[in-house]
């Protein structure tokens, strides 16, 4: 008789973080883990199908509190929808945490403010919380600082907190042994990681094992780290103009060094003038990424798959 998933098993099969499965159980009692005898939680292989339903229903933009007690055959109904959000609740919790989430900064209390994230990530899947409440609340602070609505502090206080928020997210992702490996970083001169902490996570929520190098590194080592980790993607995030030439000149060395079988992706606001043939750029939105990325990552296996069968005499 099998004794059951650990949560670190059922988090990597349901596409889940074990804070996420624990939150959930605990305020919606989502599932009801067994406990082994040292009293870890065990889940069954029901549990963790169930779980992974959730996931995919969130993750199509249904909120969890909405959703939770419908059974599971209607449950995978919802999760065949994703890149959209269909349930207008989602959205209208979204402005209620902006709301706070501003209200938090010009008190400036950044314990509010991650408390405020932190309750997004859980209830409304940490890509629409990136969609749907980062990103606007940073538009917001950065317009207002323009037009003096908001001080500097104010906005460098957020994309502090922002960014230990997205770092943490990052953190509790906890891939299979078996995942292929993404790195995501920003070239030379690109200083600013939101955008790459995004795609990160993003990444990480596609099921790919995620190598982030931070903000500023030259592409002679971003090509080594590919060669040595055996990355099948490699993401750049290009949030500033910067130097026009610099950039292109360490997205053209990218371009022709990287390994064969390894992937560049470039996104960001400024990426654009930098986008050469033969290179995919994600969307703004970091749904419609992670469908992306699921898609790429899909292709690959199946590549793999076909190589494997045609490499191997004794598949036929």
């Amino acid at each position: 008789m099998s004794k059951g998933h650990t949560i670190r098993m059922a988090a990597q099969l349901s596409g889940l973080t074990p804070y996420v499965i624990r939150a959930w159980e605990k305020r919606y009692n989502a599932v009801t883990p067994s406990r082994s005898e040292g009293n870890q939680r065990t889940y069954s292989e029901a549990d963790v199908r169930r779980l992974k339903l959730l996931s995919g229903a969130v993750k199509s933009g249904y909120k969890i509190s909405r959703i939770v007690s419908m059974p599971d055959d209607e449950l995978e109904k919802l999760s065949e929808s994703e890149g959209i959000y269909p349930d207008s609740s989602v959205k209208q919790e979204a402005r209620k945490l902006i709301g706070s989430c501003l209200e938090s900064v010009s008190n400036m209390d950044a314990g509010a403010l991650e408390d405020y994230l932190t309750r997004a990530a859980i209830d409304l899947d940490i890509i629409d919380t990136i969609d749907l409440v980062v990103v606007p609340l940073m538009e917001e602070l950065g317009e207002g600082w323009h037009q003096g609505r908001w001080r500097i502090s104010h906005e460098h206080l957020a994309s502090a907190v922002v960014r230990s928020f997205l770092a943490n997210q990052l953190r509790s992702f906890d891939s299979t042994e078996s995942a292929q490996s993404a790195i995501v970083t920003t070239p030379s001169g690109q200083m600013h990681e939101l955008g790459s902490l995004s795609a990160a996570l993003a990444a990480a929520s596609a099921g790919f094992h995620v190598i982030y190098l931070g903000s500023n590194i030259p592409a002679s080592e971003i090509i080594r780290s590919a060669e040595e980790t055996g990355a099948v993607a490699v993401l750049i995030s290009i949030v500033f103009p910067g130097s026009t030439t610099k950039i292109r000149q360490e997205i053209d060395t990218l371009r022709r060094h990287l390994p064969k079988n390894c992937r560049l992706i470039l996104g960001g606001s400024s990426a654009g003038p930098h986008l050469l043939d033969g290179e995919n750029r994600h969307p703004q939105n970091m749904k419609l990424f992670r469908n992306e990325l699921l898609a790429i990552r899909r292709s690959m296996s199946q590549d793999h798959d076909a190589a494997s069968l045609v490499s191997d005499p004794f598949s036929r």
